[in-house]
Parts: structure tokens; C-alpha cells; sequence
């Protein structure tokens, strides 16, 4: 059973400890499947902009897109001419107030830039991908409401017009394309309530599924394609419903999979058994999540013993064993310290724990929970702070043993996330950080690891923060890397073993010192323990006379979810327009912020108003110490969102220090805002 860590009362960082000595059991290779499978991509503005990321397969983001504000993605995972890939839609604001929206294939390495399909047309919605990844079909408002639309993405057809499958005023949603792909089910309202209905894959033979008081919504094909699955809400509340198909005809009324709906809540989530056997959902309501499992012939619900997942957050990340016996879930337990991997045998009802994370102080599950299921080898690679830094553990689903994996990457190692595993050769490439002792330990960094023995190859090496693009085949990759000072450096390296071919282009930092006239300063110095370091950036006038003291100003934003301070290249940041006003500004990471140690990251833990203000006045200090030109003086600090409450805490706190403050929309008060990660 794998247990969380526990702590350390010091905020001090240290190496992480050794795993215990032991042999490495040799594990028998697992079948050939999709280094993919199970992936799950979102959307997120934990960075500022909306922009996609993957949970690869399920677990802790990688970012994909970076896009200047205006953007809006919707992700679909799609196999496009034998790769895997998503299906992208990007809105953006031009000039004048006008909207457009693009379609595009975004490949589910980090880096690669998105390959947008045709014209941009008008806002588009739901997209549901046929077989092979060859076609797609979405909702587009481009000529009515909301009509649905066929695009073809790859070979000969790829890019020529959509094909225009429905026209109705009233709007046609939510296309499912069946698991053949000869049929299309679909969300209608031109009859009045939203009603389920079918066509051919061309548009042809429309027809009406459905027609009952009420919204049938959300369907969701069985893996014969025999059968829909769906979400009625009705005035008895919302429940899912099967509904039997023999061809494109109906094959008796909708049957609802529980005689009756939840008192509070609605299922959501539906989730087919590989063999369509059964069905698991979750039911979700305000501050309750449940997991419910029905026998799809009898509807006969497979009890559960609940007292394993006791006052749930989430119930997420349903995965079906291959042979359709087991369900394994993961369980949030509101308060942020208990995260379970449960599996639940359907044949006999019993439920046991496979993980159980209790951590002395809180698991970071918004950004740190990671599952990917190893069929064939009856394995979970699970991440974890057990032993004081983020790590990927392999655990036995039979025995709950675990075995590191990744503390060969060294004692100040923290990984970021599992960008790719391959059960056929038994590795993984991680995205890792604090890989090199003598770089900024935010710099992220790849390696490839062996699942089996914990040999870990380092892929990248340079003093930057990487992205990695694939060649087609695999056998290479393009490592770019820079930092707030230095222009995108590309790299030709070999995928084996990270070795470098050639370097393609080097950013002119003459040129670009030229442009920006002034380029930022890193800066490191102890924190308040006198012995962890503190990293940030210095921001200088373009005018600057190291013979004058300018007043300093800090932009915070402390939020403990993530580190802050910018680590790429960039000719036009906010803290250098504000410098050109007659300012230093700095931006500091200090304690309590993300993906250093575990300890780094647990003085945030019940002590928001910390923020990291007794390091971060020790890296201004120690920075003035060495540069006269900054009049610790006259400083001030402002922020935005939890920038907004660390500015106001800021002159509550150490008014001694901050002397003003302009805090945008802060959170003061935290019983009042999300809970993923203020609670």
C-alpha cells in the first residue's frame, strides 16, 4: 500500500532519501497498446489564458497551447493517420471586436504548434471523431443556430469544405459517431424538448430516437454500437437511460438504469464496460460524489461498501479492467489529505483500497494525481511526494507494493509530468525539474526512464527550460530551450539517448537586448532559513542609471497551485512596461509555491497569508545588498486574484516593508472562493 508523505516541520529543502535496498522483480512485457490510452486533455486558465493541457494519461498536466489572451480551446483525443492527437478549437478576438474560430490537430507532444484545417468559420462546438481519426463531426453556428458539420482531416479529402449534415433552425448538439462509424446519434430540439436522434454518417435518414417530456441529452454508445446511453431531466430529476437499437431502428422504449432518480444530484459520467456488460457512472452533487455501477441486461446496481470513500470531493478516473471485471476509481476526500486508487470486483462487490495517499498535510491532487493503468503487468504508475519530492512509483493493482521509479534522476529531482509511456519497451519520458543542481530548479528538463529498473537518461542538458517536438518516426526530437534572458536556442537531439546532432538556431541575445533595450536579471539568495534558494527577476527602466535609487516595485502572485516567475523568452512583459515608469520590478518565488520539495510547498499549508513574505523580503534585501540602485525605501507590491489578497496581506503584514499596495480582485477571503486549492 503506498502511503503518503509526512511531512517535515522545517521548510528547509533536503535530498530526497534513498528508496529502500531490494531486488527489482522483473515484470513480464506488457502487449502492444497506445502509448495513449486513457488520455484526458482539458482546458485550463491556470496560467492566465485558457489554454489546452493533457493529463497523459491521467494525471498531472502538461501544458499544449500557449496563446496570447483571447484564446478558447475545446479538446477532443482522436488517432489521426496512425498518431494520436487532439482535435482542437481556438477562438480569437480580432481587431475591432470581431470573433473567429479555427479548427486544428494538435499533437499530444509539448511544443509542436497546432496545424489549423481550413477556413476559420463560426463558433465551433462538441466535436465527436469516426473511427481511425479520419473525419470528425461538430456543432458550427457558421450559417443557423447550430447546425452539425462533417470535416474530413486526413488524406486526399483533408481541407476540402465541411459537409453539412443537418439544417434546422431550432439547433442539432452533441453528435456521437458509433463505434463503426456508419451512424451519427445526436441532440435535436426541432420538435420542441431536446430529443435523441440518429442518421447516416453522410446526413442522410434523420430520424427521432426519443420523444418524452423533457431534455434527453449526453449520448453515449455501448461498444457494439447496439445501444445509447443518455441523460433524461425531466421534472423527476435527471437519471441515465438505455436505449436499444437494431440497426438505425429503435428497439423498445428507453429503460432507465435505476427505477427511480437521485434525491440530489444528477449521474453524469457515463462509462461502458469493454464487453457492454455494465455501466458505471458517477453521481454528483454539491459537496457529495458517488460511484454507481449497473448490470446493463438486468439493471440489477452492484452495491458498493461506501465506508472506503467516506465524504467524497470527487469520484474521477473510472477505468475498466480489460477484461470488463474490475473498476478501478479514484477517490478525493474533501480536506485535501486522503487520495485513494480503489478497485471494485463487479462479481462479488468488494471494494478495496490499492492506494491510500494521507499525507501529514495535503495531497495535491489538482496537479499532482496521476494514473495510468498497466494492463497487461496488473500495475498503476501512480506520482507521489512519499518520500518528500514528486516521483512516479509503479504499484502492483494485486498487492498495493510500490517501487520508485524515478529517484535515480537525482536528490533535487521533481517531476512535472509523464508525457509518454510505452508498455511494450517498459518506459516512460518524464518532464522533470530540479534535474541539474547548479540550473534554476524550475527549468524543466526531459528523461527517459525504465519502468523496471529505474535507469533514468537524461534527454535534454542546457541551461533553459525546455519543449520537445518528435519527428514522425520517433528516432529524433527538437529541444527548445530558453530563459527570461535568452532567446529560443533549438536543438537536433537523438530520442535514444538524448545525444545532440546539431544545434538548428540560436535567438540573438545582441538583438534582442537590442529590441527590449534592457534584458532581465535573474537572481538567486537564501531564503528565510538562510540556506534554501530563492529564485527570481530583476526588471530595469530602459533608461537605467546605476547611479540614481529607484523605488521598487514587487508583482505577486502566490498562488501555492504553482511557481510563478516567468523561465521563457518573451519581448514584451507587464513588469518591464511598469519599469519603464521609473521602477525596478521584481517578481520572487518564495515558500509555498509549487514543484520544488514537499516541504518547500507545505508552508502554504493552513497559512495562505504566508505567501512566501519572509523570503521573499530576504531576496530583495540580499539583491539591494549587491545593487546599490534599489531603495528598499519606497517599495510597493501589487497583484491580481491571489496576487490581490498577497498585496493587501503584504501592507497588513510587514507594513515595515511594503510601504503601498494596489491588490485587483483579490480573494480576501478564502471560505468564499474555490476550493482545489484554497481549502
Amino acid at each position: 500500500m503506498l502511503v503518503g508523505c509526512q511531512g517535515d516541520a522545517t521548510p528547509r529543502e533536503a535530498p530526497a532519501p534513498a528508496p529502500a535496498a531490494g531486488p527489482v522483480t522483473e515484470t513480464p512485457r506488457a502487449a502492444t497498446e497506445s502509448p495513449w490510452c486513457g488520455v484526458i486533455a482539458f482546458v485550463s486558465e491556470r496560467d492566465g489564458n485558457p489554454e489546452i493541457y493533457a493529463l497523459r494519461p491521467d494525471g498531472a498536466p502538461a501544458r499544449l497551447t500557449e496563446h496570447p489572451a483571447g484564446d478558447f480551446v475545446t479538446p477532443l483525443e482522436a488517432p489521426v493517420d496512425g498518431a494520436r492527437a487532439l482535435v482542437m478549437i481556438r477562438a480569437e478576438e480580432l481587431p475591432g471586436g470581431a470573433h473567429r474560430e479555427r479548427l486544428g490537430l494538435l499533437s499530444l507532444e509539448a511544443g509542436e504548434q497546432p496545424r489549423f484545417i481550413g477556413p476559420p468559420s463560426g463558433r465551433l462546438r462538441n466535436p465527436s471523431a469516426g473511427p481511425g481519426g479520419a473525419w470528425l463531426v461538430l456543432e458550427s453556428d457558421a450559417h443557423s443556430f447550430r447546425d452539425l458539420y462533417r470535416v474530413e482531416l486526413t488524406g486526399a479529402s483533408e481541407g476540402r469544405a465541411p459537409l453539412w449534415l443537418t439544417d434546422n433552425l431550432e439547433g442539432n448538439f452533441e453528435p456521437a459517431v458509433s463505434p463503426d462509424g456508419q451512424r451519427i446519434a445526436f441532440v435535436s430540439s426541432r420538435d420542441g424538448d431536446a430529443e435523441l436522434y440518429l442518421m447516416q454518417a453522410d446526413g442522410s435518414r434523420p430520424h427521432r430516437l426519443t420523444n418524452r417530456p423533457g431534455d434527453d441529452t449526453a449520448p453515449s454508445w455501448s461498444p457494439d454500437g447496439r445501444a445509447l446511453a443518455f441523460t433524461r431531466a425531466d421534472a423527476d430529476g435527471s437519471r441515465v437511460f438505455l436505449l436499444a437499437l437494431e440497426g438505425a431502428d429503435v428497439a423498445g422504449e428507453p429503460r432507465p438504469l435505476r427505477s427511480s432518480a437521485p434525491a440530489r444530484g444528477e449521474d453524469r459520467d457515463v462509462s461502458w464496460s469493454p464487453d457492454g456488460a455494465r455501466i458505471a457512472l458517477s453521481e454528483a452533487a454539491p459537496g457529495r460524489a458517488e460511484v454507481v455501477v449497473f448490470d446493463v441486461a438486468t439493471g440489477a446496481e452492484v452495491e458498493l461498501d461506501a465506508a472506503l470513500f467516506p465524504d467524497p470531493w470527487s469520484i474521477r478516473d473510472l477505468h475498466w479492467s480489460a477484461d470488463g471485471q474490475r473498476l478501478f476509481f479514484v477517490h478525493v476526500q474533501r480536506g485535501h489529505q486522503v487520495v485513494k486508487l480503489l478497485e471494485l470486483d463487479v462479481r462479488t462487490s468488494v471494494t478495496r483500497a490499492v492506494i491510500d495517499e494521507r499525507p501529514a498535510t495535503f495531497f495535491d491532487y489538482a496537479n499532482k494525481l496521476f494514473v495510468r493503468h498497466l494492463e497487461a503487468a496488473d500495475e498503476v504508475l501512480w506520482l507521489s511526494e512519499r518520500n518528500g519530492w514528486n516521483h512516479l512509483w509503479r504499484v502492483s493493482r494485486a498487492t498495493g507494493v510500490a517501487t520508485p521509479v524515478t529517484v535515480a534522476l537525482g536528490p533535487t529531482a521533481v517531476i512535472r509530468s509523464v508525457d509518454e509511456v510505452d508498455e511494450a519497451a517498459r518506459t516512460a519520458r518524464v518532464r522533470v525539474m530540479g534535474l541539474y543542481p547548479d540550473q534554476d530548479p524550475y527549468h524543466e528538463h526531459f528523461a527517459r526512464v525504465d519502468l523496471d529498473t529505474g535507469v533514468c537518461t537524461p534527454l535534454t542538458s542546457a541551461d533553459g527550460t525546455h519543449t520537445l517536438d518528435l519527428s514522425p518516426d520517433g528516432a529524433h526530437f527538437v529541444a527548445t530551450w530558453q530563459r527570461v534572458d535568452q532567446p529560443p536556442v533549438r536543438e537536433l537531439r537523438r530520442a535514444a539517448d538524448g545525444a545532440l546532432v546539431c544545434e538548428l538556431s540560436r535567438g540573438d541575445t545582441l538583438v534582442a537586448s537590442g529590441l527590449m533595450r534592457r534584458m532581465p536579471e535573474r537572481f538567486v539568495a537564501p531564503g528565510r532559513d538562510g540556506a534554501t534558494p530563492i529564485w527570481g527577476v530583476l526588471y530595469r527602466p530602459s533608461d537605467f542609471d546605476p547611479a540614481q535609487r529607484y523605488p521598487v516595485i514587487e508583482q505577486i502572485y502566490a498562488g501555492p497551485h504553482g511557481a510563478h516567475v516567468p523561465k521563457t523568452f518573451d519581448l514584451a512583459r507587464e513588469p518591464q512596461r511598469l519599469a519603464e515608469l521609473g521602477f525596478i520590478v521584481a517578481q520572487i518565488d518564495g515558500m509555498g509555491t509549487n514543484w520544488r520539495s514537499k516541504a518547500f510547498h507545505d508552508v502554504a499549508w493552513k497559512d495562505l497569508a504566508d505567501a512566501g513574505f519572509p523570503d521573499r523580503i530576504a531576496w530583495l534585501r540580499a539583491a539591494a545588498a549587491e545593487r546599490p540602485e534599489l531603495d528598499l525605501t519606497r517599495v510597493g507590491i501589487y497583484g491580481g486574484s491571489a496576487g490581490g489578497q498577497n498585496a493587501l496581506r503584504a501592507v497588513l503584514d510587514h507594513a515595515d516593508f511594503y510601504r503601498a499596495a494596489a491588490a485587483d480582485c483579490g480573494c480576501h477571503d478564502n471560505r468564499m472562493d474555490k476550493v482545489w486549492w484554497n481549502e
